[in-house]
């Protein structure tokens, strides 16, 4: 290896920028220890690059392909380059350098510039959150599991209890004992007690408890009818919001709700219209009165005009202000007294003996009699007895309220006694029997009237009971009743949130509980119709 310091003919080879170095470089100067002191990378590395501003205390510089040799030896202040591969003689002149000892363009990244806050190590960018926090990833995946959880868990609870009361109605339906019924093996409503039982288990395993309230389930193959002891325009405001409810939740529900009546009236068809105009009854509702289906009343029939015996020696005086025309003997003595319903529709006929009223005819709007009230003489207040006739003008119906009577006898339309009733009640009760019930009617009834207690009591009923619970801080007795585990009620509607979530929390037994549409705003529906 040859070393271009050792060679004195070499000396015409120095580069002119180092001779002068050399010439200038003062006695006893000591040459400088760097690795590359006095050597010239403009000269080396062809053209001239840009250089880095003087204040960088750090030299700018490509990185070399390959590891670089530091020289062995100085002579003079020339550098002592290494040339591998290249033979030569000490006696023959070193071939002058025709590449640069690095490269212009690196095969490796250059190296980064220093942190501006830290003067010693590369600034480096930070990593993204994700990369850091892989825990964060975790957790979200562990949050959207758990609101996927909440979501089916919800999503069971209700298909259960929707199954639930399926079963329970379908139970209904056959005349049993709703879910404590004992019967057969094997009996078709046995199974459907095994299929209620494994809802039960599976609202227990979930949830911890099968005694959750459903909403009511309500059938369009059914027929359901509101029973009310008399249909009446009131201003009892408990009453109207009570119709504007149940008309919001079928109208909602896309079914009919039909509206049964025990006392007699023979303005029924007016009050029903009356009714509809305020919004209290849908247009098709159906009104069922107890004593019209006796009469046998058809409100299609036409209109006859009502015939009035009256004398050509009789005198008429007409009463505008009470749309009626009094009728006089050829004595001047009153004995009749005719009100008009319309201007020629005759309502009621009065009859009076030495003006005194003795009896009352009430017609219906076919001009047919309806009924006849007998008063007692020596008091014209009180009426001892009540005649009612069918369509046709034969005796239905005959009440007596003389203590040496039957109260109420029950005739064929040949006059022949077929039924003796001791109250009012026991009439009610047969014809809804008789007469309404089968086993596709469903009875909504208030826990306030007369008739609920007395059609729980009912032995072998087909009928499903379906009880309003208005007021359950009112009706403390019947609430109690509701929420035994042996109660005969397993579906109620309430008017009140409260009285919903007071029975859920008390009851003994899974009860299915739906409470009314408030006012007139769109109802979020608990009840609804399905239909299997």
């Amino acid at each position: 290896m040859a070393l271009f310091g050792n060679n004195p003919d070499n000396n015409n080879l120095q580069d002119p920028k180092e001779k002068r170095d050399k010439q200038t470089k003062r006695p006893n100067e000591s040459v400088p220890q760097s690795e590359f002191a006095g050597l010239d990378f403009d000269d080396l590395n062809g053209p001239s690059q840009p250089s880095m501003p003087t204040n960088d205390p750090t030299p700018y510089y490509e990185a070399p392909t390959a590891p670089m040799t530091a020289p062995t030896e100085f002579a003079e202040g020339q550098p002592d380059f290494l040339a591998e591969n290249t033979p030569h003689s000490v006696n023959q002149p070193a071939p002058t350098p025709t590449a640069a000892p690095f490269k212009a363009t690196p095969d490796v990244s250059p190296v980064p510039p220093l942190n501006p806050e830290q003067n010693t190590m590369p600034y480096q960018s930070q990593p993204t959150p994700s990369a850091t926090y892989p825990w964060k990833q975790t957790q979200q995946q562990l949050v959207n599991l758990q609101q996927q959880e909440d979501t089916l868990k919800q999503q069971l609870k209700q298909e259960l209890l929707d199954q639930r009361s399926f079963l329970k109605h379908d139970l209904r339906r056959q005349n049993l004992n709703l879910i404590n019924s004992q019967t057969k093996v094997g009996d078709g409503a046995q199974k459907i007690q095994s299929q209620i039982d494994e809802v039960n288990d599976g609202l227990v395993q979930w949830f911890g408890t099968k005694k959750i309230a459903n909403h009511v389930f309500f059938n369009k193959k059914r027929t359901y009818y509101l029973l009310e002891d008399s249909l009446a325009i009131t201003n009892d405001s408990v009453q109207k919001g009570l119709l504007g409810q149940l008309k919001q939740l079928f109208e909602g529900m896309q079914m009919a709700l039909g509206h049964i009546s025990a006392n007699y009236n023979d303005q029924l068809n007016l009050v029903g219209q009356e009714l509809r105009q305020q919004g209290l009854l849908t247009k098709n509702t159906q009104l069922i009165n107890k004593y019209q289906d006796l009469q046998e009343y058809n409100k299609n029939l036409n209109h006859r005009p009502v015939d009035v015996p009256i004398a050509g020696n009789m005198s008429t005086v007409h009463d505008t202000e009470n749309r009626a025309d009094k009728v006089y003997d050829a004595k001047q003595q009153l004995i009749m007294i005719i009100y008009y319903q319309s201007e020629k529709q005759i309502h009621v006929i009065e009859h009076y003996r030495e003006n005194v009223v003795i009896s009352r005819d009430i017609f219906d709007r076919n001009g047919a009699i309806s009924a006849t009230q007998y008063f007692d003489q020596s008091n014209n207040k009180r009426i001892i007895r009540e005649n009612f006739y069918r369509t046709d003008g034969s005796l239905v119906l005959i009440k007596s309220y003389q203590d040496n009577e039957p109260y109420i006898q029950l005739l064929s339309r040949s006059n022949v006694l077929m039924a003796i009733f001791n109250s009012e009640l026991e009439l009610t009760l047969w014809w809804l029997e008789n007469h309404v019930f089968d086993a596709e009617t469903t009875i909504l009834i208030s826990v306030d009237s007369p008739l609920y207690q007395p059609l729980l009591t009912l032995e072998n009923r087909q009928v499903e009971i379906l009880p309003i619970l208005d007021n359950y801080e009112a009706n403390t007795e019947i609430t109690d009743q509701l929420m035994q585990e042996n109660a005969p009620i397993d579906s109620l509607l309430v008017t009140q949130s409260a009285a919903k979530t007071y029975l859920e929390n008390n009851t003994q037994h899974d009860l299915d509980i739906s409470v009314l549409p408030a006012g007139t705003a769109t109802p979020d529906f608990e009840a609804e119709s399905q239909k299997f």
